[in-house]
């Protein structure tokens, strides 16, 4: 299981801070998530990776925090 937590319009989709997730990649975890909360298909997001920002698929670990980032507005 990894830790997921939802930011800014995510976390308004989700209705939700953060859950815990079993996937074995951020591939599997976004499909999920699609699956899980079918009006994030249409929010563009990226992930976190205990901190690290993700450019490419990333193999999860047991514990590891994912961050889901949507675009922010600047201000």
């Amino acid at each position: 299981m990894v830790k997921v937590i939802y930011f800014g319009a995510a976390r308004e989709i989700t209705g939700k801070a953060e859950e815990e997730l079993a996937a074995s990649d951020t591939e599997r975890l976004k499909q999920l998530i699609i699956v899980n909360y079918p009006e994030m298909r249409s929010l563009p997001f990226r992930f976190a990776l205990n901190g690290a920002l993700l450019k490419e698929v990333a193999t999860l670990e047991r514990g590891d925090k994912i961050a889901v980032l949507p675009p922010f507005a600047g201000g």
